[in-house]
């Protein structure tokens, strides 16, 4: 993987990577064209394990129904996002010397992974290829940071026979969601900031869906939204939404920027050249030059700058609602002392103190659950790998004085809660390009999250008490939702759309009778969100909440969690 040498400072944010030569991130200063008129996600996700207690009931059996990036091929649950036989679906070959790439053929392996006989491996985990293609890691010891060192593999329970394991339900967050519910609804964007975001630097914000294979540049999904003031004083285009909900100052750009959804402005918006390729609401004056493609919706009587206008209507006051759900924010340090009794540990026999005592093992494999471990300090390499459905909850901080991956297997999906902040001072790596939608790391802490140094952490990442600040040039996989967010450099932000459907195979409890002697018929469903008391979208898994009660179909998009939209009754990715 290619590193840069400047050196990681302050605090760590957890979801970026540079890519090497073989993995170059777009050109940003090429027009990344694509029709902006995409395909609407629709892709199923279910489960393949038996329900536990304690934790959500789960789907079919692995003989009718995979996991996610998995299909049955002939009675057997397939990888298809890695295998060059069945690359994307059953029977898809990649011919030499293509790899399978997130589950498409390609000449070259998403960033921070190598190609190996029609494959792409994480050679620093991957006890098979360790290092290097073919290098295989003798017994009692496991891959960690390219070298096969000692390891301790953690047994898997029961409940993690299929290799997935059962839904999990995070105790302490309020109602304690399905993980999935959790994801689904807290990263609707690409980045969301309670204050502010300020991009200093160029920045470049896409989208893609994992599920549908590698990463392309330029689809649309990605969406910025600030509960503050949106600033760009370097070139900006966000291939989304963007919206400033700030009443004195909406959105200020002072270079050329390109927004190839909707614009929203909560207050006036000044400009030096702004292209907005759909529509516009500016609750306030323009002033310079904003080209809308669609139709400018402003405020009676508001300056409309010097730019060209499709559609005029300005009969109406415009309001910009805030963004980012920060009223009510996550307690993660709730969360995790909730799982310091709620976890697995006598399960497999783990401590609390297993990276944070003396001679701490290089490498620790979890199997699917929960897990409780104290905060901890590295300063020699380590590893972490997790089979399936797995959520882990650090007590206190994550600092990495020396490297550390955090991996998933092919099946896996992880939730790290860390009720401090996180640390680093050497290459730090959570989650796979492959599959940024299935890592969610939630950090607690108020701490500044400062990025200065290569990352290569595939995921989303919730630090909605801190200042995220992106002082390095490194591509990035996944979303942010920050208190506050400022890049300073380069940002090349690729959001993997495919973590709003995580919520899809999560269990959805009918309302009580309201006569408990006569059961009520079976519930009415609308977009997958059966017919459940509500207070906002969130609790109907981002879809309608009308008259306090899940089940029905958005009327218009204002009835969806933003940015999605409303299509047909059921809200979307805004990729349409």
């Amino acid at each position: 993987m290619f590193r840069r040498s400047r050196s990681l400072s302050v605090g760590v944010l957890l979801l970026w990577g540079c890519g090497g030569s073989a993995d170059a991130a777009p050109d940003p200063n090429a027009d990344a064209s694509i029709d902006d008129a995409t395909t609407p996600d629709g892709a199923d996700e279910t489960g393949t394990d038996t329900g536990l207690a304690g934790d959500a009931p789960a789907g079919d059996s692995a003989a009718t129904t995979c996991p996610p990036y998995h299909a049955n091929c002939g009675g057997v649950c397939v990888w298809t996002a890695n295998d060059p036989a069945n690359c994307g679906a059953c029977g898809v070959k990649c011919a030499p010397p293509s790899v399978c790439s997130a589950g498409a053929c390609a000449d070259k392996c998403m960033p921070g992974l190598t190609p190996c006989a029609g494959r792409c491996i994480d050679a620093k985990t991957d006890n098979d290829h360790c290092g290097m293609c073919g290098t295989k890691c003798a017994a009692g010891t496991a891959c960690v940071d390219g070298a096969c060192k000692p390891a301790t593999v953690f047994p898997a329970p029961p409940k993690c026979a299929d290799g997935l394991g059962p839904l999990l339900t995070i105790e302490g967050s309020g109602k304690a969601p399905c993980a999935g519910d959790l994801a689904s609804t807290t990263f609707t964007w690409a980045v969301c900031s309670c204050t502010d975001v300020a991009f200093t630097g160029r920045a470049f914000v896409d989208g893609f869906d994992s599920s549908k294979g590698p990463y392309k540049p330029g689809e649309l999904g990605a969406g910025v939204g600030a509960n503050g003031r949106v600033r760009a004083s370097s070139q900006a285009d966000v291939y989304g939404q963007l919206w400033g909900a700030s009443k004195s100052m909406g959105i200020e750009a002072t270079s050329v920027s390109s927004v190839h959804h909707d614009v929203r402005s909560g207050g006036p918006m000044t400009v030096a050249d702004m292209a907005a390729k759909r529509d516009a609401y500016v609750a306030g004056a323009i002033n310079g030059k904003l080209n809308v493609t669609g139709t400018l919706h402003i405020s009676p009587g508001a300056a409309k700058g010097s730019g060209s206008i499709g559609t005029l209507d300005d009969k109406a006051a415009i309001t910009v609602p805030p963004p980012c759900a920060c009223t009510s924010k996550l307690n993660v340090g709730a969360i995790v002392a909730a799982h310091k009794t709620a976890n697995d540990n006598a399960a497999i026999g783990l401590s609390p103190d297993v990276l944070s005592k003396a001679g701490h093992p290089d490498r620790i494999d979890l199997p699917c659950g929960h897990y409780y471990i104290n905060g901890f300090k590295l300063t020699t390499g380590s590893a972490i790998v997790v089979h399936g459905r797995t959520a882990i909850y650090v007590d206190g901080d994550i600092d990495a004085g020396a490297n550390l991956a955090i991996a998933l297997d092919s099946k896996s999906e992880l939730d790290l809660f860390v009720s401090g902040t996180i640390r680093a001072s050497s290459n730090l790596r959570i989650g796979s390009t492959n599959a940024p939608a299935s890592t969610r790391v939630y950090v607690g802490g108020t701490s500044p999250l400062v990025v200065s140094s290569s990352l290569l952490i595939a995921g989303n990442l919730w630090a909605g008490n801190a200042k995220v600040v992106w002082e390095s040039e490194t591509e990035a996989f996944g979303a942010v939702f920050a208190n506050d967010f400022e890049s300073k450099s380069l940002l090349l932000l690729h959001y993997d759309r495919n973590v709003v459907k995580k919520g899809d195979d999560c269990p959805k409890t009918p309302p009580p009778s309201t006569d408990a002697g006569v059961p009520d018929a079976a519930p009415p469903a609308a977009c997958g969100q059966p017919k459940t008391a509500c207070t906002s979208c969130r609790d109907c898994g981002n879809q309608a909440c009308n008259g306090g009660s899940c089940g029905g179909n958005c009327g218009t998009s204002a009835d969806c969690c933003s940015p999605l939209v409303c299509v047909a009754g059921c809200c979307i990715s805004p990729i349409k």
